[in-house]
């Protein structure tokens, strides 16, 4: 869930392999050699997986919480988002914590368009941060993030004073005063 947030929340277009929105690993690319189809192959796209295989569309389809799904949503977002669709993005330091935190300040930032942040936790521990400086030095204000969208089930406003993100997690939300 974190690749998928660093690739559709920035304003290049993303270049998405076939299957990584549900979860498939494909082996590394070998250009020029070319993939000769075997009895497998032919079974396989025949026989679609079973609904209850969890690396399956359908059952990825019903799960709010599933990868597909987060992809679904962060393209949404990525669409519907004029911040993340065009605003350039200011990167802060907060790799002591291993998260990679950044905003998308529009250039007429304010309550009606405001400034969007997205905070990655690459790490499997809880990361504890503030981010109150980092806005205060690019001239931004606010006291909280209204959540757009995270990959944990946490719900409700964030402080910038301080923030807990969960392991592995995710939190993207507009700057609030």
């Amino acid at each position: 869930k974190v690749l998928a947030a660093l690739l559709l929340t920035n304003r290049a277009s993303s270049l998405i392999y076939f299957g990584q929105e549900i979860g498939l690993a494909a082996p590394a690319m070998q250009w020029g050699t070319p993939i000769v189809p075997t009895p497998a192959h032919a079974r396989r796209s025949l026989h679609p997986a079973p609904a209850n295989d969890p690396v399956s569309v359908a059952a990825q389809d019903a799960n709010p919480a599933s990868l597909l799904s987060w992809y679904r949503q962060l393209s949404a977002l990525h669409h519907s988002n004029q911040t993340l669709e065009s605003a350039p993005a200011t990167v802060f330091d907060h790799d002591a914590q291993n998260v990679l935190a950044w905003v998308r300040k529009p250039s007429d930032a304010s309550l009606k368009n405001p400034a969007v942040v997205v905070v990655c936790n690459l790490s499997a521990q809880p990361a504890h941060l503030s981010l109150k400086d980092d806005m205060q030095k690019i001239h931004l204000k606010g006291n909280f993030l209204r959540t757009i969208l995270r990959s944990d089930n946490g719900m409700g406003p964030m402080s910038l004073d301080s923030m807990t993100i969960p392991p592995y997690s995710v939190y993207i939300g507009q700057l609030r005063y």
